[in-house]
């Protein structure tokens, strides 16, 4: 997998789940709709993760190398997938509301992460991944 594709599987997750999660609870569980939204705005509150994502990334470069802040980006996108996953399959409100909680620390922290992998390209398309980050 190379970079450009972990960018748009990133921001992707996050502006989907962005626009789609207050219509995913109004529907799913007949809530008013001002609750639905006020849900939903705690995924984007979420990134306040997205700092400390990339403090971690940095970590994990000292450590191990490109290799590790790799991995760690690929961990942190593979988390944040398998719990949206799950929270399609969650049955009850409450459930669904902790795994979306959870699923957007990891999302919004991928999010981090993938401006930490930024200055790791080369010159050369730096500029334009960079306005995309």
């Amino acid at each position: 997998m190379d970079y450009s594709t972990m960018l748009r599987q990133c921001f992707g997750v996050a502006l989907t789940i962005d626009n789609i999660i207050a219509q995913y609870f109004y529907l799913r569980f007949d809530l008013k709709l001002l609750a639905a939204w006020i849900i939903a705005a705690t995924f984007g509150l979420a990134c306040i993760f997205a700092r400390p994502g990339r403090v971690l990334l940095d970590i994990l470069g000292k450590w191990f190398g490109m290799r590790g802040r790799l991995w760690g980006w690929r961990i942190f996108q593979t988390l944040g997938g398998a719990l949206c996953i799950l929270l399609g399959r969650v049955g009850s409100l409450g459930a669904s509301v902790a795994v979306m909680l959870i699923c957007s620390v990891f999302v919004q922290a991928s999010c981090g992460l993938t401006n930490g992998a930024v200055p790791f390209f080369s010159t050369r398309p730096q500029g334009v991944v960079s306005g995309l980050t």
